[in-house]
Formats: structure tokens, sequence, C-alpha cells
């Protein structure tokens, strides 16, 4: 049942998204033309040439890339727009993590005990919420926030795995969260993290330093 829940939540998604999939139309408003997509465009530029994407000499007289977080330059699906057509692959950084934000979603109210149809809402609300669908203007903000239920469920896994294993998880969805070049809300999503830690794991009768809370957030900070 939740797979089928899931194959709908894709497919509702993907049915949102039909123009941007399967037509030439791009994705335009606010910095995206005017910044991130002539940016994407010029280091893919530079790749051709053969040279390594740590320096844009098409911008302000020539600037860093590496140390300009807006660029994302290590964050995967900026490559798309080197690899692919560079208008489908650009847009495809935007329209795939929508796909992200509902199964991440879809699986924390798995994770929570929800049924197939309660998680196929959970995903499809959070989704198509105003304030994620205006996330759709900004380069790096969409990506942060979409990895926010995945590093929530990397969490979960740590205090239910423990050892490398558990650790290794956590450590890689923060990290890729952290490529992304938003780091507020990765803050944001550390603290999301051990307060979903402590209601499933943690014990509210019991002083935050003692007993289970205090297991919970040793094991937390080991990871």
């Amino acid at each position: 049942g939740h797979r089928v829940a899931l194959a709908a939540l894709m497919l509702t998604v993907a049915a949102f998204f039909w123009r941007h999939l399967l037509t030439s139309d791009v994705l335009f408003f606010r910095d995206i033309a005017s910044v991130h997509y002539p940016r994407a465009v010029e280091l893919r530029s530079v790749l051709r040439d053969g040279l390594l994407p740590v320096w844009n000499p098409f911008e302000h007289f020539g600037e860093p890339v590496t140390a300009n977080p807006n660029y994302l330059l290590f964050y995967p699906t900026t490559w798309l727009a080197w690899v692919l057509p560079p208008a489908y692959g650009f847009k495809l950084h935007y329209i795939l993590h929508f796909f992200v934000l509902a199964a991440g979603s879809f699986f924390l109210a798995r994770r929570a005990g929800l049924g197939p149809f309660p998680c196929y809402v959970a995903g499809a609300v959070f989704v198509f919420s105003g304030p994620i669908l205006s996330l759709g203007n900004f380069y790096n903000l969409l990506p942060t926030t979409a990895w926010m239920p995945l590093v929530v469920l990397a969490a979960d896994y740590q205090m239910r795995r423990g050892g490398w294993k558990g650790a290794g998880v956590f450590a890689a969805a923060l990290t890729l969260q952290l490529f992304a070049g938003e780091p507020l809300t990765s803050i944001a999503s550390v603290g999301l993290a051990l307060g979903w830690a402590l209601v499933f794991y943690g014990d509210f009768h019991a002083p935050f330093w003692a007993g289970a809370n205090r297991r919970v957030f040793t094991r937390f900070v080991s990871g």
C-alpha cells in the first residue's frame, strides 16, 4: 500500500511540473534568469575549454567559484547543466528537488506510523504548500530545504542503528545539505532532527541531561 501511495505521489508531482519536464518551458523568475542560469552556462563554457570550474572569468572581471556558495560547485545537480542541454539540465536542478521533498516527507510520515493515504497527503501538502513552491526561485534554498526531511530520517536511522553505519548515513545527509550552500536551513535541520530523536527515543519525564535523553543526545552528537 505504501508503494502504491508513493508512486501516486511521484505521479502527482510529475503532473504538476509536466510542462517543465516534457517541453522547452524554462524557469526564469527573479535571480534565475539574471544570475544563476548565466553562471551555469559560464561554468559549462569553462569546462568545455578544458579547465576546472574553480574560477569564473565572465563575472566581475573574474571571481572565485569555490569560495562562493551560490555556485553550488560541489552539489551534484549543479552538474546537470554541464552534461545535458544547459536549459534542461538547469531546470532539472529545481524540479528534481520537488520530487525529493515529496518523497522525504512521505517517508518521514511513514516512519511516524501513518498509513499509505495519510503519507500521500503529508507529502502532497508539504510539497505543494505556498512556502515550498515559492522556493522554486532560489538556487540554493530549495535543495537545502529538500534535504530537511532526509536529515531527520538519517538522524532517526542513527538513533536506531548506531555505530559507524548510522553515523555515516547521518553525516552524509548533512554534508550533502551543506553543499547546497544555505547554512541557516542546515542549522534548523539539525535542531529538528534532535527534536525528533528526543520525541521518539527520549523520555519526557526525565531531565534533559539524564536517562534516555542523555543517551539520545550522546548518540546524536557522536554521529
